[in-house]
């Protein structure tokens, strides 16, 4: 049965291929540091799959859940494949989504990060609603 499979065995290897990229993607890296920080304290899924507005699967940098719309925020850098058409290809769904591309996002800097998140705005739960939006009620935009 040479060849059964064979797509699959594909897909896995293309995984494979991306979670390994993965690791050598410094915004990922800062996301994840940020998110797990104490102060910041968010949900983070990396790398996230996601079917876009063709109905084509794709995965992307991360999701982080209620900042900027009642969906998440989706991020794609430049180490994702695709990442040039990535805004259009959400265009729809429901996420906020960015792309960061440049070295701005590729070191953790607190107020680089906690900038982009409360300009993005909390969308979750008001029990889930980080401290550091408490200085700014005018940021937490609803559920």
């Amino acid at each position: 049965m040479p060849g059964l499979g064979a797509t699959s065995t594909a897909r896995k290897v293309a995984r494979l291929s991306y979670a390994a990229a993965m690791s050598f993607n410094p915004i990922a890296y800062a996301w994840r540091i940020a998110t797990s920080n104490d102060e910041m304290a968010l949900a983070y899924a990396a790398p996230f799959q996601f079917i876009d507005n063709r109905g084509q699967e794709r995965e992307c940098t991360c999701l982080i859940p209620h900042l900027g719309s009642p969906m998440g925020t989706l991020i794609s850098t430049r180490y994702d494949p695709d990442y040039q058409s990535f805004i259009a290809s959400v265009r729809g769904l429901g996420y906020y989504a960015v792309t960061q591309y440049t070295d701005a996002f590729e070191t953790y800097d607190r107020a680089r990060f906690l900038k982009a998140v409360l300009d993005w705005g909390w969308y979750g739960p008001e029990g889930l609603l980080p401290t550091f939006f408490e200085d700014d009620p005018s940021q937490h935009l609803g559920e």
